[in-house]
């Protein structure tokens, strides 16, 4: 009987993977397997068997047709999976496959260095290992993930309750708080807009919302428009009131009252008894010195030299007890607030219009002169929401829910509390007094549904970032094949929206900035042998008992050439992640997972990397 023998070998080296372990698992799309003493055989009509020498994987058949073979191989209970081809394509995990281990004892052991092809299964493994480590290290009660690559959903998956009191499970159609994630979708609405020439980025925003007041900044009359609302630049306010660029004068009068009670507090009585003591001593010691120095008229330089050695102690002492002086007064350090302890965060009225909701924040003063600065601020885009009932003549909610239809986000909703939402998940925060976990306060986000304000599920939003990613990679080449139908939005609307805005920043990543409704991050590689930042656009969300983020990364290969696509569109990786959890940080992890499917991606559509050698037994 004729066999032939192929060896398999990889031309990179950083393909190789190095395992431990003596577990084999062999798969098989279309039957399963006998393996006996490290050889296998099929009970088919094909005869096979596979073994390891000398350092490689060895297999060997003789059959009357090429059946698609795949080999899998586990590390113990490691997650560094590899799959092995010959002549096929990679076994799908969507198809049926059986499996059969054996112990391959002695003769894996021998196998340091194993050259092999990373798999879709080692990536979910991963994935799945990253997001139980999140849940316990935020206490996330639930939290629900789908990744998808080139447009097709590879991997979604529930984790914990989404109600705890019940013990309902989150499921990929869990549907939950997708916070400011909504200001991408908004974003997506103005594009659509702009496309139809109903709406002008850099015209004022008076044209649109003309009740809408007049700004000053400086004394000055100055001008908003909707690209500087779109990129945080407008100096609006966020939830904070705060304002970074205040006089520090100006601080201290607001804080006059705090600042009293805080050193009249039990804590703060003996520290101020030591200080005044402490104050008491330095001022006496500066009364005898001005003593001594009015004695001493003609010298005036060391007068002055006196006082102001004097003064910089006293000064010491008092920042060393976390005070300073303004205008002879104590006074603590303003700290920064924290918009999960402001009471606006947890507005319980409704607010029948978007013109209701401006009035919140729009008598309040702009933190820097529009253009000139950066702030994050959910308010500005209540403002943007303005912006397009103005220019479409229509009710923001009924432009958004038009949105949703048109890009089939069925289960994406405004964050109304009356209407029934099946499946929809419960909020939780953590008590800051005992540390447990407890169910989230209600909320009413009328006041900010263009900003923060809709309900989603992972599957929509991957949905809405391939959308996104289809409309950027489309190119005007493509208009005449009847299989490639236009994206919902322009490639040149796609590249303004996901370009960096000069003077902005990305508040989850420092190596990123702000653009039109998303945050980006640009290719950089700096140093030979250093970091390498791979570009993609995300934006993540907090909610009161929520937190998420939707991940976009583009093809790479694509994106540096501009030839037309090869394959299918959209081509990279979307990652969409919610926890039903306030404060829980989910870019990084949402980066980490997009990497590693995009690694396992590559290596799949790279068949060339095999050498293939016959020789007859």
């Amino acid at each position: 009987m004729r066999y032939s023998r192929i060896i398999s070998k990889f031309k990179d080296p950083k393909e190789c993977l190095s395992l431990q372990g003596n577990q084999l698992l062999f798969q098989q799309q279309q039957h399963s397997q006998n393996f006996s003493n490290g050889f296998y055989k099929s009970n088919k009509s094909d005869e096979s068997f596979c073994r390891i020498k000398e350092n490689k994987w060895q297999y060997n058949w003789h059959s009357s047709d090429s059946t698609s073979i795949g080999i899998k191989i586990f590390a113990g209970l490691a997650t560094a999976g590899a799959i092995f081809t010959l002549n096929s394509a990679l076994c799908d995990s969507s198809e049926e496959e059986e499996s059969i281990s054996m112990d391959t004892e002695k003769d894996l052991d021998r196998c340091t260095n194993i050259n092999v092809l990373p798999s879709k299964h080692n990536a979910v493994n991963y994935a799945r290992n990253l997001l139980s480590g999140k849940m316990v290290e935020t206490g996330s009660p639930g939290l629900v993930v789908a990744v998808s690559v080139n447009g097709k959903t590879v991997y979604t998956e529930g984790f914990g309750y989404a109600d705890v009191e019940n013990r309902v499970p989150c499921t990929p159609q869990t549907v939950l708080r997708i916070a400011s994630i909504s200001k991408s979708m908004t974003m997506t609405a103005v594009a659509k807009l702009l496309e139809e020439g109903t709406l002008d980025l850099d015209a004022p925003v008076h044209k649109y919302v003309p009740y809408f007041p007049v700004k000053t900044y400086d004394g000055k009359e100055v001008t908003i428009t909707t690209r500087q609302l779109c990129s945080h630049m407008s100096g609006i306010r966020h939830y904070k009131l705060k304002d970074p660029n205040q006089k520090i004068d100006d601080i201290a009068n607001r804080n006059d009252t705090d600042n009293k009670k805080d050193n009249e507090s039990p804590g703060n009585v003996e520290n101020n008894k030591k200080l005044l003591e402490e104050n008491n001593k330095l001022s006496k010691d500066i009364g005898e010195s001005k003593l001594d120095i009015n004695r001493k008229e003609d010298d005036s330089n060391q007068k002055e030299d006196i006082l102001k050695d004097q003064r910089k102690n006293l000064r010491r002492l008092l920042n060393k007890n976390g005070f300073r002086t303004i205008h002879g007064k104590k006074k603590k350090e303003p700290v920064e607030e924290d918009e999960f302890d402001l009471k606006e965060y947890y507005i319980k009225e409704h607010f029948e219009s978007v013109q209701e909701a401006c009035k919140i924040f729009q008598a309040d003063e702009l933190f820097f002169e529009p253009g000139h600065g950066y702030k994050y601020t959910t308010y500005g885009w209540t403002l943007v929401s303005a912006v397009v009932e103005g220019a479409s003549g229509k009710p923001f909610s009924k432009v958004i829910s038009k949105l949703f239809h048109d890009l089939g986000l069925e289960n994406t909703y405004l964050d109304k509390n009356k209407p029934i939402i099946y499946k929809r998940g419960k909020n939780y925060i953590r008590d800051k007094k005992t540390s447990k976990m407890v169910n989230a306060p209600y909320v009413d986000n009328s006041y900010k549904w263009a900003g923060g304000g809709f309900l989603s599920t992972v599957g929509d939003l991957t949905k809405f970032g391939n959308a996104m990613l289809y409309a950027k990679q489309y190119k005007e080449s493509d208009k005449n094949d009847p299989a490639c139908p236009p994206g919902y939005l322009k490639s040149s609307t796609m590249t303004e929206i996901w370009s960096p805005v000069s003077g902005s920043k990305m508040d989850w990543d420092q190596d990123g900035f702000y653009g039109l409704g998303w945050g980006v991050v640009p290719k950089k590689y700096e140093y030979g042998c250093g970091r390498r930042v791979r570009h993609y656009v995300s934006h993540t969300g907090g909610a009161v008992g929520a937190s998420s983020v939707l991940l976009v990364m583009p093809l790479e290969d694509l994106e540096s050439s501009e030839d037309s696509h090869q394959g299918s569109l959209p081509q990279g990786v979307v990652v969409a992640i919610i926890a039903n959890m306030g404060s829980v940080g989910l870019n990084k992890v949402a980066l980490q997972i997009a990497n590693a499917f995009e690694t396992s991606n590559k290596d799949k559509q790279n068949k060339n990397k095999f050498n293939y050698k016959t020789y007859d037994l």
